[in-house]
């Protein structure tokens, strides 16, 4: 469920960056954020093990929404 999680925020960073882009003024510092957050929950998502458990359970948290 947690990889799931990651996937949708991924998939969420990836539209920003396409409307950020078709903006007639594109923010470049706001595409490079999405990026950089894009390679990081990537790079999580890849390193992310099942003994993970207290990083598991901050994704999967309603209380802390950072995904």
């Amino acid at each position: 469920v947690a990889l799931h999680v990651l996937g949708q925020s991924l998939v969420r960073v990836m539209r920003a960056i396409y409307e950020g882009e078709q903006n007639p003024t594109p923010s470049l510092a706001f595409i490079r954020y999405c990026e950089d957050r894009m390679a990081a929950l990537s790079e999580l998502q890849s390193e992310l093990h099942p003994c993970d458990l207290d990083t598991i359970k901050r994704i999967l948290s309603k209380e802390v929404r950072i995904f």
